[in-house]
């Protein structure tokens, strides 16, 4: 789509309407994660993905994500 730059996964948005709702190490959203990737590669888009800590982003990036918001203020 013209105009869009990034794709976005909100892994906690996509685990509810998965029915698995907060388990974000499910091999389901790792699934979902991976075809998010390859279709960014595919058609020169930047995949983005929410991470909680420092830590789970840096394990993001390793997977190639690049914009990668970290925690949440409530």
């Amino acid at each position: 789509t013209p105009g869009v730059d990034v794709l976005f996964l909100g892994p906690f948005d996509m685990s509810q309407s998965m029915g698995i709702p907060g388990q974000l190490d499910s091999p389901q959203i790792q699934e979902a994660a991976d075809k998010v990737l390859a279709a960014c590669k595919k058609y020169g888009k930047i995949p983005g993905i929410y991470a909680e800590f420092p830590e789970q982003a840096k394990l993001r990036a390793a997977q190639g994500f690049k914009y990668i918001p970290i925690g949440m203020v409530t």
